[in-house]
């Protein structure tokens, strides 16, 4: 996939006791009618909610097929019949009572479905649906984590190359709860465990960064000829300034690698004022560099060096 340059998410003793007996009823009907304060409502506690079929109200929310349309189509009735639904509770919504989370997978003829969450509303006389979320990701399974405000999917993916069948990366959607809907906060797709990279340099893009691990987004990294080269085998047409003279790069599928920082590992960003290397301490210290930016489009490209699958050096990469 060809990227764009860079240019440097109440009577009697009896008609008393009937009096008292009547005041009692009435109080304890009042009591039952009366709803719940906020502060009586536990965030996670499930909800009692009677005569609802969850697995219908999902599907519909999801646009998934009806039995009804499943068996119209000639379908098998025993995959539809088969596929199950899970529910967990939680106030995503901070208004002081649970919303129901449903994870789902619609059924499908060919292939294997990406698992959704449908969040539902059940304040009023029936299930209302407030958003379907994790279509960002192909999860094909997925965990959910809520709490007020927010939910976190996380799961194997299918991504890259991946066939449906066989996910090999791992994601994580943090999603966050608007007043109107649900945006995204986060978006991370990181590869599985595979061979560890060939010792030597590797170009990427820094995606995050904790104590000893750098996430990072590797590239086809061409320079000179071999960059005019590729330029020209991918139909590229020069562009101007360095693109496709002085460099180039392939994305083919924005997977974010794990790696290790080995102990002691050179570390330094690009200054962008006087193009010069910065060193720091540590991986966290990339953080808010031009390594690492808020704005994820802004970050340079960097430099890594590993040695048995650990980078061993990492520096800023310029490009004009």
């Amino acid at each position: 996939m060809e990227l764009r340059p860079r240019r440097h998410l109440r009577r009697t003793a009896l008609a008393a006791l009937v009096l008292a007996g009547a005041a009692l009823t009435a109080a304890c009907q009042s009591a039952i009618a009366a709803p719940a304060a906020p502060d009586d409502v536990v965030t996670g506690t499930p909800v009692v909610v009677t005569g609802v079929d969850w697995k219908a109200v999902a599907y519909d929310a999801a646009g998934c097929p009806s039995r009804e349309a499943w068996l119209a189509d000639g379908l098998p009735a025993a995959d539809w019949d088969d596929a199950t639904v899970t529910t967990t509770s939680a106030d995503v919504t901070s208004d002081g009572r649970p919303e129901t989370l449903i994870a789902l997978a619609c059924p499908a003829a060919v292939s294997a479905p990406s698992q959704r969450v449908v969040v539902l509303d059940l304040s009023g006389s029936a299930p209302r649906p407030l958003g379907v979320l994790g279509g960002e990701l192909g999860f094909s399974a997925v965990d959910v984590a809520a709490g007020p405000g927010t939910v976190t999917l996380t799961g194997p993916t299918v991504g890259g190359d991946d066939p449906t069948c066989c996910p090999t990366h791992e994601g994580t959607l943090v999603l966050r709860w608007t007043g109107k809907g649900f945006a995204v906060d986060s978006r991370i797709e990181t590869a599985s465990a595979g061979p560890a990279l060939p010792d030597g340099e590797h170009v990427g893009v820094l995606r995050s960064a904790a104590t000893g691990t750098v996430e990072v987004d590797l590239v086809e990294w061409f320079e000179g000829d071999d960059a005019a080269a590729a330029c020209t085998e991918d139909g590229v047409t020069d562009l101007g300034v360095a693109w496709c003279t002085q460099y180039y790069v392939r994305d083919a599928d924005a997977a974010v690698t794990a790696l290790p920082v080995r102990d002691g590992a050179r570390l330094a960003y690009l200054d962008l004022a006087d193009l010069t290397q910065v060193p720091v301490a540590g991986a966290t210290d990339l953080v808010g560099t031009s390594a690492l930016p808020a704005d994820p489009e802004a970050a340079t490209y960097v430099r890594l060096t590993t040695v048995g699958g650990s980078v061993t050096a990492l520096e800023g990469v310029f490009t004009p």
